[in-house]
């Protein structure tokens, strides 16, 4: 494993600030190489995902939810040592910032 990857590889404590205010939820990216997949768990719950593309220490993945609407979330950010920052697309018409912290107390 390359060390990008592994620095992508664990759980991340992510922060999307929001009109209803600041949504915090915990991701777990995990790699079985050549693919990587992880968990998104949150107060509605959790979801899976297995479609990650990581290009150089940019990782992106899309997922759909049901609640509170049913939509497409597409998150792409780039990694820096501990912390990721980038963008969550809601159905290609809503970008939000994103950001993590690497390996939280969970």
């Amino acid at each position: 494993m390359d060390k990008i990857l592994s620095n992508i590889i664990g759980t991340w404590q992510v922060s999307v600030p929001t009109p209803f205010g600041i949504n915090i939820s915990n991701v777990n990216i995990k790699s079985i190489e050549p693919f990587v997949s992880g968990t998104i768990t949150g107060e509605r719950g959790s979801i899976d995902f297995d479609n990650c593309i990581v290009s150089g220490d940019t990782i992106t993945f899309c997922v759909t939810v049901n609640t509170p609407i049913k939509a497409t979330l597409t998150v792409s950010v780039k990694v820096i040592d501990d912390k990721f920052q980038g963008t969550l697309e809601i159905d290609q018409y809503t970008k939000l910032p994103i950001i993590g912290k690497k390996n939280v107390d969970l």
